[in-house]
């Protein structure tokens, strides 16, 4: 076999779809096609494999594509060639795209992605096989099951492009309520919604080994795929029992809160806007009347519309709202006959406009939505994209849900995605085909009623960690869906309260929930009825999963909401590739690298496998203190009860990310519980995430009257750190910036000390002098090499230490605050060390920096220490 290298980038796609293709069926044939989905409450992981082999006669290129869903996430991906297996790494997206173009200077085979079909994208790898070997390519993703219409609903797009002997989709079902249905319908054939194929019984088999789960295969025979391969989506839909005050999980200390409202949908206001301009006209303005026309269809008759169309100018149907009774709706079908497309796209005017019509309608027991579609871009009026965002948002004033429809490729999605997720709604694009007028419609129908808004849940401090609890506010509630919401549990929570918060149609709402015991919700992985699950050990951490892709699906919302925030933007790029790192998750901002080796290569790692690792956990005092993994994050104290309640050092200006756990206090207690005497391993481990950032500091060091601790980190990410003192509201905020690749142009650090209104600010500026506002109960002391910040009031002391080395400033924090005897704190911020840098320090047990005979307990982070702090007594 000629032996080449092989490198992969991957960026995340767009509906659920997976497929092989393979350019002549006579020299390279699917041996098996085999797709694995495991969905455990909500969450599906998917495993695609194919085996090809090569009967040209030859070594030839073989090509493996897979459709992904918009929703999902790739989590990992292997080829094995020759009895060797080369698995892909996660990176973030430009050191993969530098991985990738070094390969392709270097005359090695790349892989790319591609566009698909309607809402994804294509991930696309090939190799060079010899001839009469075979290549065995395994893609891995995971998405949320997203509630939608009152059902769950799972696609697989199956297009080998050859009938396959060995053909066998999987999917298993286990949830923690009753199964209300499941079902397999109609295969759905290429891109439009009206082709279907009906399913044989016999080729689709669905299992009900309990009420909780189900276990669905489809296994056609050569005859059923025909001549030329299957080429459609293969579907499952379920749904489950709901309560009225929702459903929650706890597993491995995080807690996963589901609520799906079964109540009647609110009575609306909705103003339609369309789009009339010129390039409407033709096929893609009947299609708009056609799907108009059996929308007016579906009004209710407590709902009230409004239609406005819009070109140059903006053109009101009637000069108020309309009930939706039989007369108006004829007379509304009437008027979307007689339209005629002309002139330009004045988007501004036409948003504005729809936006003021229902912000005069104060009944908080009707819904206000806009639905708007377009073709265009804007041409009229306004047409800067910020201004016109800016616009609609303080006119709608969040009153009203915007849903944007992007209608035909010309269309300027990308506004109207931050249009809508600014304004409580989301975008679709709508796809020029026969079809179009039934996926207008589908979307409406998706949208059409409303059963709760301005939902807000709260959390009782002492049942969760407030600091990782996901999205708690919902806007808008459509009927038929569900709220998630996930979260890591208190360190000792023993009840799990919450206050619901809500309008329906009968107006506000407030429902209390109380749990009186937390280890009655902790699920344990064992105890399935499925047995064609997979390895128990892929139960651990799935609620932590959960809360990892919510946190970078509500980051990557909020980058798109806050765009012409450049300094928003970039902080929450970076969270979204912390977070994603740590993870093993392929998105937009990271890609997954695949290089299969020549002679002078060694074959890529996988560190998917580190995500199952857990690190120690030790008891100590009758408290169970954690070590923290050395990725930035909020350093989540460990503290002692005392009348001067908890010290922590907290990460503002960047990513978050807390410990993988396989043993919570909780989740302890409960299996106790249900083993008897059975001893419970109580470790966890976290692997962290390689250094992005450029290096700024050589250390931190942070003392109180019984602890020190000093932290040598050759990177840290830039942003602020914010060191607490509860009790009396004293704060220090140690800013973090670096400007350029190497950080030797610039570096700016600055300290601020608050204490009642008066404050001391600290910088280091371009020259690297110092620089700083002296507060009323501070004093400053500086030289060229230190400058020492004192406030006499909290006795708080922070000197800074500067050198010059090779042309670089290196700067030493150091922080001194005192606590009374007897107290024990744990002070600290959770940096990243991963360096060559600390590998030399290991030779030398302390580093020279951090030593300091003045202090009476002084231990230093080092060695293993550095995987993350240690609480000292």
């Amino acid at each position: 076999m000629s032996r080449v290298s092989t490198v992969l980038t991957v960026v995340v796609c767009l509906t659920v779809c997976f497929h092989v293709t393979i350019a002549s069926n006579k020299t390279k044939v699917i041996e098996s096609f085999h797709v694995k989905s495991d969905i455990r409450y909500r969450l599906a992981t998917t495993q695609i494999e194919s085996v090809v082999r090569n009967t040209a006669g030859i070594a030839q290129e073989i090509f493996f594509d897979v459709t992904l869903p918009k929703e999902a996430f790739i989590i990992s991906f292997a080829m094995k060639i020759d009895g060797k297996v080369y698995k892909g790494e996660v990176k973030e997206k430009s050191e993969a795209k530098k991985t990738y173009l070094d390969a392709v200077e270097r005359g090695q085979t790349a892989g790319h992605v591609k566009q698909a079909a309607r809402h994804a994208n294509v991930f696309e790898v090939s190799v060079n096989v010899a001839n009469g070997s075979a290549a065995t390519f395994t893609l891995t993703y995971q998405e949320m099951m997203r509630r939608k219409l009152n059902a769950y609903q799972q696609e697989i797009h199956i297009s080998p492009g050859q009938a396959v002997k060995d053909f066998l989709i999987e999917v298993f079902i286990q949830e923690n309520k009753p199964l209300r249905f499941v079902k397999s319908p109609a295969l759905q054939t290429g891109s439009l919604l009206t082709n279907k194929i009906e399913v044989d019984s016999k080729i689709t088999v669905i299992d009900r080994p309990s009420a909780n789960s189900a276990y669905i295969s489809y296994r056609p025979s050569l005859s059923d795929q025909g001549d030329g391969g299957l080429s459609a989506r293969f579907i499952v839909e379920y749904d489950v029992e709901h309560s009225a005050k929702g459903e929650i999980l706890v597993v491995d200390g995080y807690f996963v809160h589901f609520f799906a409202p079964d109540i009647a949908p609110m009575p609306k206001d909705i103003v339609f806007i369309l789009d009339v301009s010129g390039s409407m006209s033709g096929q893609k303005i009947q299609q708009l009347k056609d799907a108009m026309l059996a929308i007016l269809g579906d009004l209710q008759r407590e709902d009230r519309f409004h239609i406005i169309t819009f070109s140059s100018s903006v053109h009101k149907w009637e000069s108020e709202f309309s009930s939706a009774t039989p007369e108006t709706i004829e007379r509304a079908r009437t008027f979307i006959r007689s339209i005629v497309a002309d002139g330009g796209t004045n988007i501004n005017s036409a948003l504005v406009t729809g936006a003021l019509e229902l912000k005069g309608i104060e009944d908080p027991t009707r819904a206000g939505m806009i639905f708007f579609l377009t073709d265009g871009q804007p041409t009229e009026g306004i047409v800067d994209p910020s201004r016109i965002t800016a616009n609609v948002l303080e006119t709608n004033g969040n009153t009203s849900a915007i849903f944007g429809l992007a209608f035909g490729k010309y269309a300027d999605y990308d506004l109207l995605t931050t249009i809508s997720n600014q304004n409580s709604g989301f975008a679709r694009k709508i796809y020029e085909d026969a079809d179009a007028a039934l996926q207008v419609a589908s979307l409406y129908k998706e949208i059409s009623a409303v059963s709760m808004k301005h939902l807000s849940i709260d959390y009782l401090p002492s049942s969760v960690d407030e600091f990782t609890v996901t999205k708690r506010d919902f806007p808008v509630i459509l009927t038929g869906t569900e709220v998630i919401v996930c979260g890591r549990l208190a360190e000792h929570a023993e009840v799990f309260q919450m206050e619901m918060t809500a309008i329906d149609k009968s107006g506000p709402v407030n429902m209390i929930i109380e749990i009186d015991n937390v280890t009655d919700l902790v699920i344990d992985g064992g105890e399935t009825d499925n047995k064609f699950f997979t390895m128990p050990r892929d139960f651990s951490g799935i609620v932590e999963r959960m809360w990892a892709y919510l946190t970078i699906k509500e980051y990557l919302k909020d980058k798109e909401i806050y765009a012409s925030n450049e300094t928003k933007v970039e902080e929450l790029k970076a969270k979204i590739i912390q977070t994603a790192i740590k993870y093993k998750f392929v998105t937009p901002l990271t890609s997954m690298v695949v290089t299969k080796p020549d002679s002078r290569e060694k074959a890529v790692e996988s560190s998917l496998e580190d995500a199952d690792s857990r690190q120690e956990s030790k008891q100590q005092s009758g408290r169970v203190f954690h070590s923290f993994p050395d990725y930035v994050g909020r350093g989540a104290a460990v503290h002692s009860n005392g009348q001067f309640g908890p010290q922590f050092m907290r990460y503002n200006g960047g990513p978050q990310f807390f410990p993988s756990r396989s043993q919570h206090p909780v989740n302890s207690k409960a299996k106790k519980r249900k083993q008897g005497n059975r001893k419970v391993d109580n470790t966890f481990s976290a692997t962290p995430p390689t250094p992005t950032s450029d290096m700024i500091l050589t250390a931190i060091t942070v003392r109180t009257s019984n602890l020190s601790l000093c932290l040598a980190p050759k990177k840290i990410k830039n942003g602020s750190y914010e060191l607490i003192k509860t009790p009396t509201g004293t704060q220090i905020n140690i800013e973090i910036f670096c400007f350029s690749k190497s950080c030797k142009d610039i570096v700016v650090k600055s300290i601020a000390f608050n204490k009642n209104g008066s404050s001391t600010k600290i910088s280091v500026q371009r020259n690297h002098t110092w620089e700083y506002n002296n507060g009323s109960h501070t004093s400053v002391t500086q030289s060229d090499s230190r400058l020492t910040v004192q406030d006499t009031e909290s006795e708080y002391e922070v000197a800074i230490d500067r050198a010059v080395k090779n042309g670089l400033h290196y700067y030493t924090i150091n922080i001194t605050l005192p606590l009374p005897k007897g107290n024990k704190g744990f002070i600290g911020d959770i940096l990243n060390m991963k360096s060559k840098q600390l590998n030399k320090w290991r030779k030398t047990k302390v580093p020279a920096i951090c030593k300091d005979k003045s202090t009476d307990i002084s231990r230093t982070v080092n060695n293993k220490m550095l995987a993350g702090y240690k609480f000292m007594p």
